[in-house]
């Protein structure tokens, strides 16, 4: 008896380091496989990265109306240029606008300083006593200035767009300057005690829609 009970644990033994190792192989597979996965999407993340980032010696074309530029540059192109690095600026007198030519790292930092100036001017409408039913600013896309919400004291406000128009503008004057062609900006007013939507109004180059 004691040769067999001797005998069952020597297979038992050799099983279970048979299924141990087996258990060793599949966890080193299975965590290889999650590695395998995880460099698979980094390196396509990457991949994408590089598609999106554009060249910044890449040449970038936007059109914008001929009234945004200030007067003393509209007869001096050249000036124009100078001023802000673009390589060439053309009046497009038909159509009274200017068709700008720039290096895409001179893009990104007009977007960027343009961007600054559009936040500003929303907190500062929102900060105005001409305005005193606003709350606060409860958020805005800060990539294109597609949309912004803010919140009211609902007892005051009176369906008033004057504010939502004005952050409408800023908003709209930045997408000018983008390659996006679709102008456009939700702005929505929220009640600050219930966070309920009173109104959402988008506001395009050609109007506003309800």
């Amino acid at each position: 008896m004691k040769r067999i009970i001797s005998a069952l644990l020597c297979v038992i033994l050799v099983f279970g380091f048979s299924a141990c190792s087996k258990k060793d192989k599949g966890d080193e597979k299975s965590v290889s496989a999650a590695v395998e996965s995880v460099e698979s999407k980094k390196a396509d993340e990457e991949k994408t990265t590089k598609v999106k980032k554009r060249n910044p010696q890449e040449k970038v074309k936007i059109t914008i109306p001929l009234d945004v530029i200030d007067e003393k540059y509209r007869n001096d192109m050249d000036a124009y240029c100078a001023e802000y690095g673009f390589l060439k600026a053309k009046i497009n007198k038909r159509a009274q606008t200017v068709t700008i030519t720039m290096k895409a790292l001179t893009h990104e930092l007009l977007l960027s300083r343009i961007g600054m100036k559009v936040v500003g001017s929303i907190y500062e409408i929102a900060d105005s006593k001409d305005y005193p039913y606003i709350d606060k600013i409860e958020s805005f896309d800060k990539d294109n200035f597609k949309s912004v919400v803010y919140s009211v004291d609902a007892k005051k406000y009176s369906k008033d767009s004057a504010a939502s128009y004005m952050m409408a503008q800023s908003c709209l004057l930045y997408q000018l300057y983008t390659t996006d062609d679709d102008y456009r900006v939700d702005i929505t007013v929220v009640d600050k005690n219930t966070g309920e939507t009173i109104e959402t109004d988008t506001y395009t180059d050609k109007g506003i829609i309800n």
